[in-house]
């Protein structure tokens, strides 16, 4: 919140003619943008410590097949951050996961005290559970700070915004 707001500050400082700018006018261009980086990466690693749990690893929906599974892409890009997520489907199996990918599945029963939730397939498991239920999946924080990325687009945002969850969409 604070880098965005900073942004246009800054903005407004680099989109007329730098030139023209004080000695003091550039120094505080610079502190302010200086700032809005700090803030900027300061609130992506304040996710990235929550982040890392998903549900869903196969495929596609409804299918045990892991083959060519995207959510092995998600993995790499989350690693690449310094993420070790931790992966529960209901469909695929833990052995061909640590065959195929070196992945291992955490049973669904044990997903718990999340900071963010990533669903990355479309399981009818995870279509029929309550907004109640999703809740229950976080820790104990306000509503707000939870966060609940939809990668396929099977829950109701409006839903989850009156619950006061952040539900971001691809």
């Amino acid at each position: 919140i604070l880098a965005n707001n900073l942004s246009s500050i800054v903005d407004s400082f680099f989109a007329g003619d730098v030139s023209r700018l004080s000695v003091t006018g550039t120094w505080y261009a610079v502190i302010i943008y200086a700032m809005q980086i700090y803030f900027d990466f300061s609130g992506y690693s304040d996710m990235a410590i929550g982040l890392g749990k998903m549900m869903g690893f196969t495929f596609k929906e409804n299918c045990p097949d892991i083959r060519n599974s995207k959510v092995e892409d998600i993995i790499i890009r989350l690693k690449e951050y310094g993420i070790d997520p931790i992966i529960a489907d209901p469909w695929a199996t833990e052995r061909e996961a640590m065959h195929e990918y070196g992945v291992t599945l955490t049973p669904m029963e044990e997903i718990g005290d999340l900071d963010c939730l990533i669903l990355a397939v479309a399981h009818n498991e995870f279509r029929r559970m309550t907004v109640e239920q999703y809740l229950k999946l976080f820790r104990k924080m306000p509503n707000e700070e939870k966060v609940l990325v939809d990668v396929k687009g099977i829950l109701d945002r409006e839903t989850m915004k009156q619950a006061g969850i952040r539900c971001w969409r691809l």
